[in-house]
Formats: C-alpha cells, structure tokens, sequence
C-alpha cells in the first residue's frame, strides 16, 4: 500500500469545492463521515463558517493505493476499510472516494480540519503525518496487509487540476518496488491529474 499526501495549497473554498466534485464525480463508491456524502461541501462550509475558521488549510487531501498484483481486497473490503480510515479523524468531516484503476483501488480523502466538536484546527505537520501513517498500517494490517516499513520520500508534480503545489509521497514499500510503481502506475492512478516537473 502507498500513502500519498496531497500537499497544495486548498486555502479557499473554491479549491476545497473542487476537490469534493472530483471525489463525488470520479468514484466508484463515495463515503463519508460526520457529513452526508450529497452535501459535504455545505455542511463542511457550514462547520468553518460556525466556529469563525475561513483562513489558513481549507481541506487536508490524501490518497492510499492498492497494488492488485500483491494486495488482494474486495470493493467491499476498500469500503470498510476507508470507514476505517475515517474513524482515526473522530471530530473531523472526511468524504472519500474509491478509484478502480487497470492496476489497483485507490481511495481519495478530503479532509476538513475543523473539528465539529470545538472548532478546533487539525494541523497535519511532519509529525502528525507520521502519527496518521502508523494508524493507517495497524488499520492495513487487518486486511492482512504485511505490515511494511515506512520510507519518506519527497516528489514534485505541478498540479493540472486544482492549484500547483507538490506532492508529499511517504511510502509504506520498501523504496525499489515504489519506485517501478512510480515509473508505471502514477499517472493512470492517479487519472492524470499531475504531470511531473
């Protein structure tokens, strides 16, 4: 499995607006947790417009891939599993999506970092990210995903969709197998969307 941090810059709602019509238009299961699905944007709006939080990081963004040569889950399996995922952001609103590629699943999540609790901002900073990544392995490992160690490696894309920015890639493989999966599968998983700098 490949964790990729999407690292741009959704400091509006129109970016944060964006990224939710291309989860909810290009999946073929969306989900969501603390918001419905068919209303994220709003209700997302609604939370930050509450609590006074309209500046700084709109929305965190994500996503986590699935080789299906090695990794052998059910759709159902990516369902359950992405809950799984949003249960480690109890007082956040997350929608995600699932992506089914030539070459394996892909889920995307759209993070808001206010907390419908208190307000609060969730800061995704280099520790945190790290904190994120050990719950997502325990999570894998119930799928019977080997448990694998964990590489950092940093890789700059220019964005064609949404903002330019870079991509934060940390690696749960060991680094020669990424970097074949790089070399083959980024672009058709990732739909296109970056082209490399």
């Amino acid at each position: 499995a490949n964790f990729i941090r999407i690292d741009t810059d959704y400091l509006d709602a129109k970016a944060a607006n964006t990224l939710l019509k291309y989860i909810k238009n290009k999946s073929a299961i969306i989900g969501a947790s603390n918001v419905l699905k068919d209303r994220a944007a709003q209700q997302m709006k609604i939370v930050r417009d509450y609590y006074y939080q309209n500046r700084g990081i709109f929305m965190y963004h994500f996503i986590l891939t699935f080789d299906i040569n090695r990794e052998h889950l059910y759709l159902s399996d990516m369902y359950e599993l992405a809950y799984q995922i949003c249960g480690m952001f109890v007082d956040l609103q997350v929608l995600f999506g699932i992506h089914i590629g030539s070459n394996g699943y892909h889920i995307h999540f759209a993070v808001n970092p206010v907390s419908i609790l208190n307000g609060s901002k969730f800061c995704l900073t280099n520790s945190t990210i790290i904190d994120v990544i050990q719950k997502v392995k325990v999570i894998l490992n119930l799928y019977t995903i080997e448990k694998l160690s964990l590489h950092a490696v940093m890789v700059l894309f220019s964005m064609v969709v949404f903002t330019t920015g870079k991509v934060q890639i940390l690696y749960l493989s060991p680094p020669t197998e990424m970097q074949q999966w790089l070399s083959t599968n980024m672009l058709s998983l990732i739909v296109a969307l970056f082209t490399c700098i």
